[in-house]
């Protein structure tokens, strides 16, 4: 195999940005595609020896790849050079690597049609959007293969993006469930931490009421006749630190099943015991449940697919809503519930259901979850006692 000299190399790899097939670079993309071609580029010069190399052209080209969940994943690139043939997959997850590269191999994604998925590695699916397909076999993939190796595959994550929503109305109405003037708030640690980040909300919120849940500390201050949370503090800080290693986040996050162990073992070490009160009924949400818990005082730990957190400003006969927006999976504590009664043009109704809660994510760190806009996946009620 002939090998690249390094110089040439280069030059020719940053002259195919644009030549690149199949993608255009936006500004809200889930992977960023400038960083994704440097990262291919220096593999490149990693992989091959060019220093003492021959001079050898390469070109290339590119496709999206998307997760099980057909949120953007990241790249696939075939790449020529002189007689050879390879390819590589590139993924941002939390953080941007690369997941496989093979100077001599042909992409398993050769189908025409469908967006390409990438399970994990060695397993390349494609979707039609109604189901999954072997790469290789073309042969569809059953619901229980889809459901196993979903517990294991990659997820997609990406930059927060922000989109404005108005609602016009008529007449305008609220049902409250412990709406309280002050919630945590901490933003401390980072994307990928957002299930410790939800740990240290939710003990900050139940420290005022179960002491010592961080030691010798008050997590709020009275002020005219309301509590008001501190936000992030070296105490707060400290619990974050101690929350990740319980529930042994890591580059790619937690699980729910990490946030029950690691949340538990937090709260024994302070002398407290942790219960979990599911709030899911046949695999959706149990609004009603969510109500009366938070109306009793217990917080939520709301885990979700495709975060859309939003803030909700009341203006002269419309609502504006501002959404926060992610392609990834997202953890959210949860410490109260709005209804938002609208009578519309026409004498239509409609009423919005959310959630309110620290967010953790970006520029929001307080705000709602509109229950009908994200798909919530799993969600409990915590007793601490």
């Amino acid at each position: 195999m002939k090998r690249m000299h390094k110089g040439i190399a280069i030059v020719v790899l940053t002259a195919m940005i644009a030549a690149m097939l199949g993608i255009g670079i936006t500004a809200n993309a889930a992977v960023v595609e400038s960083e994704a071609d440097m990262l291919f580029y220096e593999t490149l010069n990693e992989i091959f020896d060019y220093e003492n190399a021959d001079t050898t052209t390469v070109s290339a080209e590119k496709e999206r790849v998307y997760d099980i969940e057909l949120n953007e994943l990241g790249i696939a690139y075939s790449f020529i050079y002189g007689e050879g043939q390879g390819f590589a997959l590139l993924i941002d997850d939390g953080a941007l690597r690369v997941t496989e590269f093979y100077p001599q191999g042909e992409s398993p994604y050769r189908q025409e049609e469908g967006k390409n998925v990438y399970v994990r590695q060695g397993i390349y699916w494609y979707s039609d959007g109604g189901s999954f397909y072997d790469c290789e076999t073309n042969l569809p993939v059953s619901e229980n293969s889809v459901e196993l190796l979903g517990e294991d595959a990659y997820r997609g994550t990406g930059d927060a993006y922000y989109e404005n929503k108005r609602v016009d109305y008529i007449y305008r109405s609220e049902n409250k469930y412990n709406m309280l003037p002050s919630i945590p708030g901490c933003m401390h640690g980072e994307a990928a931490s957002c299930v410790a980040k939800m740990c240290v909300n939710l003990v900050v919120y139940l420290d005022k009421t179960y002491p010592n849940l961080i030691p010798n500390y008050e997590p709020g201050v009275s002020f005219m006749g309301s509590y008001m949370y501190l936000s992030d503090t070296p105490e707060t800080r400290a619990v974050f630190d101690q929350l990740y290693i319980d529930t042994g986040t890591d580059g790619n996050g937690a699980t729910v099943s990490d946030f029950k162990s690691g949340f538990k073992k937090y709260a024994n070490r302070q002398g407290y015991q942790a219960s979990y009160t599911s709030l899911m009924s046949w695999r959706t949400f149990n609004y009603n449940s969510a109500k009366t818990a938070v109306t009793s005082g217990k917080p939520i730990a709301l885990f979700m697919e495709n975060y859309r957190g939003l803030k909700i400003s009341e203006l002269d006969g419309y609502d504006f809503l501002e959404y926060e927006i992610t392609n990834g999976n997202h953890a959210a504590a949860g410490f109260g519930c709005l209804e938002v009664n609208y009578t519309l043009a026409g004498n239509k109704t409609r009423t919005d259901k959310y959630v309110y809660g620290a967010l953790g994510v970006a520029l929001y760190d307080k705000g709602y979850i509109n229950i009908g806009e994200v798909k919530i996946v799993d969600a409990y009620a915590l007793t601490i006692s």
